[in-house]
């Protein structure tokens, strides 16, 4: 049996004329929805007066970005008044008598509390268990309400 092709090949035209139909049609109904757009836009201002957006009348203003002038004397002067807090008394919080003492002393006072024995070491006396704690909570707190 032999193999036989197509005879006839693709009509040039009658594809050009459906490649043109397309795009007349195309461009026909972008141009039918565009005018459909308009007519409801001036039919809706008609009706509820013009579109007005609610944007403010001037535009708003970003503030500036806040620069350094001189960057080397601006971290000169944070370095020093972190030293001043390292190094000085003061209050953190007066009503709770929360009190900033030097770096130095704090660290002192650190190492000497150092040898006491710390809870929940293995071989020392345990703390108590979390439910201990808040049965102790909840009975200070009954206490305290009158």
């Amino acid at each position: 049996m032999k193999t036989q092709f197509e005879r006839k090949d693709i009509d040039p035209l009658s594809l050009g004329l459906i490649a043109l139909m397309l795009i007349v049609s195309l461009i026909l109904s972008s141009l039918a929805t565009a005018l459909l757009y308009r007519s409801f836009s001036l039919q809706t201002q008609i009706v509820e007066g013009p579109i007005s957006a609610p944007m403010p009348l001037s535009e708003a203003q970003f503030p500036a970005p806040q620069l350094q002038i001189y960057p080397p004397d601006e971290l000169i002067a944070l370095r020093q008044k972190e030293d001043d807090l390292l190094t000085s008394y003061g209050w953190v919080d007066r009503k709770a008598g929360v009190v900033r003492i030097p770096i130095e002393q704090a660290m002192g006072l650190v190492a000497q509390q150092g040898n006491q024995p710390i809870l929940g070491t293995p071989g020392l006396p345990q703390g108590p268990t979390w439910n201990e704690m808040m049965q102790r909570r909840a009975q200070e707190g009954t206490e305290e309400t009158p």
